[in-house]
């Protein structure tokens, strides 16, 4: 079992990393983002870039511990990114989760992008 240091320092090493691969979209998720976002020039495929960007130019990530009962049984916690972004007032928010906890093919998936409320 990871501490959540330990998950944390492994999400961060497989955004700044990975070959894209690695971090990966929910299939759903990534369709609604293309119908509600696609329009602003934010494809599923440009937010994975963005986020990586973010990471590996330090940008902050925040750790939650799950509490939404819909998701309780597949994670302890999930991660989030605000990045600033000039067409939204409050940034762009990001949700993921380390699916795969494996050290060696570790895989974070993104679960949620929207303007930041």
């Amino acid at each position: 079992m990871m501490t959540p240091e330990e998950e944390m320092e492994l999400v961060l090493h497989t955004i700044r990393e990975t070959t894209s691969g690695y971090l990966i979209w929910d299939e759903e998720e990534a369709q609604r983002v293309h119908r509600e976002l696609g329009s602003e020039g934010l494809a599923p495929e440009a937010i994975r870039v963005i986020l990586q960007k973010f990471v590996r130019g330090g940008g902050e990530i925040e750790t939650r511990d799950e509490q939404r009962p819909q998701w309780m049984q597949h994670r302890d916690r999930w991660y989030l990114a605000i990045i600033p972004m000039k067409m939204f007032v409050n940034g762009l928010f990001v949700e993921f989760w380390l699916s795969n906890r494996d050290r060696k093919a570790p895989i974070v998936e993104i679960v949620n992008a929207h303007s930041q409320r």
